[in-house]
């Protein structure tokens, strides 16, 4: 940037309140951001720490006239391992960064005399810093997460021994990948696989011709177990998937499984662990899905059951049309993309219910 007096003057003005926008951040980081919601006294001051030094960095760099270099951005690297290693999400985390530059944005806002020229200039100077450094920090501070999560699930066999340890009941059943698809590692075992799928909106195939491309290839008729995307903590992903591998195999199902595709198995195996959660999930989807928009999906499946799937009982038992009958059946399958015109999808959403009225007194693990 141009050293001219008006933009030299709006950085330091930005300095000076260096410990109000970084108090600030952690105020919209712990109300709207559900992974920093519960942060520990010690967790807090160590995330208040990086905004400040990143607040401080970048005031130097713009000073300056130039983007932060190595050395300057290792505390917010080091920071970005410790939240991957405290579970806290890639998306959190970028969330976590895009906090504090809108309340940069508008400490400079305030700072604006719309009416003068010169502080207009400067401020559209330094704002157009404000977005290069942020491209900048988010790009390393994101690539240094990534990083983490494959070093410590990949890259550190007895990182992956301890999540499967404590995620799966049998930890010598299976293989687990878990990070991005150009960098897997697995952890060898029997026959079953569980992917960790944490990249939004991407398909599931990199992962597995990642895996294929592994020594040993996995059996032919290998299970695969998934877990949907998630940017939240590792180990509940983990056990997701290693229940619905676990399941799929006993039950005889090969190829990709997810924990949905197996929830009938595990009610009719005594719903525990990680498909009570997933129960109790889909419960609450339909119970609010009733409350917010006025429905009685609850009632329906209730009635269903009771008409042990007869359309034409459900629909005489509720007083409505079977097309009105049908309709509610095919909103709890938009819904929970379980279909309750089948007896799979019906056992499945009659247990999520039940959890409703009668929750289990302890979730367990798998």
């Amino acid at each position: 940037m141009h050293t001219d007096a008006d933009s030299v003057a709006l950085v330091a003005a930005l300095e000076a309140r260096i410990p109000v926008i970084a108090e600030r951040t952690i105020v919209l980081l712990t109300t709207e951001i559900e992974a920093y919601a519960d942060l520990s006294a010690e967790r807090a001051s160590d995330v208040m720490a990086v905004i400040e030094g990143n607040l401080l960095v970048w005031c130097r760099a713009a000073r300056l006239g130039r983007l932060p270099v190595d050395a300057e951005l290792r505390p917010f690297l080091d920071g970005a391992r410790r939240r991957a290693r405290q579970g806290i999400g890639i998306d959190a985390l970028l969330s976590a960064y895009g906090r504090g530059a809108a309340v940069a944005w508008e400490t400079l806002a305030s700072l604006v005399d719309p009416a003068d020229p010169a502080s207009l200039g400067a401020a559209l100077e330094v704002s157009g810093w404000i977005v290069r450094y942020t491209d900048r920090v988010s790009t390393e501070v994101a690539r240094a997460h990534a990083e983490e999560l494959d070093r410590l699930a990949g890259h550190d066999p007895t990182a992956v021994q301890r999540l499967l340890d404590r995620g799966a009941s049998d930890s010598s059943a299976w293989w687990a990948i878990v990070g991005r698809p150009e960098a897997v590692r697995a952890h060898r075992a029997a026959g079953t696989v569980v992917i960790h799928h944490v990249d939004h909106g991407l398909s599931l195939d990199p992962y597995v011709a990642a895996l294929l491309q592994l020594d040993p290839i996995p059996r032919a008729d290998a299970t695969i177990g998934v877990s949907g995307p998630s940017s939240g903590p590792l180990r509940p992903a983990l056990v997701d998937a290693a229940t619905a591998a676990s399941l799929a195999d006993r039950h005889g199902r090969v190829g990709q499984v997810t924990l949905d595709d197996v929830l009938f198995e595990g009610v009719i195996e005594g719903a525990a662990g990680a498909v009570v959660q997933r129960l109790a999930m889909i419960g609450r989807t339909i119970s609010e899905h009733d409350r917010l928009h006025r429905t009685q999906l609850t009632d329906t499946v209730t009635a269903l059951v009771a008409a042990d799937g007869s359309r034409r009982l459900a629909a005489g038992a509720l007083e409505v049309h079977r097309n009105t009958l049908g309709q509610r059946l095919d909103r709890l399958a938009q819904i929970t993309t379980h279909d309750p015109a089948g007896p799979r999808g019906l056992t499945v959403l009659a247990a999520a219910l039940s959890l409703l009225t009668s929750p289990p007194s302890g979730s367990g693990e798998p």
